[in-house]
């Protein structure tokens, strides 16, 4: 997981922004690494294409609710977290949620809202253990995601292992 957010996180330059606390936002552009090999642009890093390929929009994208469809990124049995691909909609809202753990999350496509701050492609936010959030898309477009949970120990699960939590 710790590697994964490495390399997505390599590949952008920070920038501060003004967010309330507890969590942080930074914008930062795209950089050269998002160019397929022939040279046309891909919405997706390419450390993230080894895993589900060069275009978003032929994903298995299975619905979650109206509006929100949602794609996980095949780990490893050992990754101690989660990557999830999550599409909203125009207008669509996740609802607040609090998560044990941190998670990061990253606009592919789109514009998406937290807390009135706008969030566009390129820019991640990250969500520290115990903060209530919830995203949306902007009105006028929806918005691609890629979101990333860190499982705490007592979250996960072995082979042949009940798990907690």
């Amino acid at each position: 997981m710790e590697m994964i957010g490495t390399a997505l996180l390599a590949q952008i330059e920070p920038a501060t922004t003004t967010v309330s606390a507890p969590a942080r936002v930074t914008r930062a552009p795209f950089q050269q690494d998002t160019l397929l090999y022939d040279g046309t642009p891909s919405e997706i890093p390419s450390p993230l294409r080894a895993a589900v390929g060069h275009e978003i929009d032929v994903l298995q994208w299975h619905s979650v609710s109206d509006g929100v469809s949602s794609c996980r990124v095949p780990m490893s049995p050992e990754a101690q977290g989660e990557l999830i691909l999550v599409k909203l909609e125009p207008g669509v809202e996740l609802p607040e949620r609090q998560y044990e753990g941190e998670e990061l999350l990253l606009v592919l496509r789109g514009t998406c809202v937290r807390d009135g701050a706008s969030l566009e492609r390129g820019d991640y936010a990250e969500f520290y253990d115990g903060t209530a959030h919830g995203i949306s898309a902007s009105e006028t477009a929806g918005c691609i995601v890629l979101i990333a949970y860190e499982r705490l120990p007592h979250q996960i699960s072995r082979p042949g292992q009940r798990q907690v939590a």
